[in-house]
């Protein structure tokens, strides 16, 4: 639904009738009740590894940096907005790197990143002095 929802909002040739209005209505409130459904306890700040009270490594819901601020649920926006949290990439040579990211509007459909360090230390403590 998210993808139609893209088209939609992309579409210069959108039909703004309103049966058209209310079938988009539709979608757009069955995609948030989906999000709401699938966003459980596992997914928020209390339930992960804390390192210096930052969430690293948070096991974020599916789609998390792919989904219009507009269509989250009002739980995952409370837990998560102006949240700071630090995810590990992994790269296929065996690399990783450590990134500070924080769901702020930085982006209109995921969160921003604010730095990537080389150990999760580092992240954490970039994180923790402002930089």
């Amino acid at each position: 639904m998210l993808l139609d929802y893209e088209i939609w909002l992309m579409s210069e040739k959108r039909d703004d009738t309103p049966a058209a209005r209310a079938d988009f209505d539709q979608a757009r409130y069955a995609w948030i009740e989906a999000r709401e459904a699938a966003y459980g306890d596992e997914n928020r700040p209390q339930a992960q590894r804390l390192v210096d009270g930052v969430p690293v490594d948070p096991m974020l819901p599916k789609d998390f940096d792919g989904t219009p601020h507009d269509l989250r649920p009002a739980r995952e926006t409370a837990d998560w907005w102006g949240r700071p949290f630090v995810v590990r990439q992994r790269y296929g040579d065996g690399s990783v790197r450590w990134d500070v990211r924080i769901l702020d509007g930085g982006a209109w459909d995921r969160s921003t990143s604010r730095g990537s360090y080389d150990s999760e230390a580092e992240a954490v403590e970039a994180l923790l002095c402002g930089r």
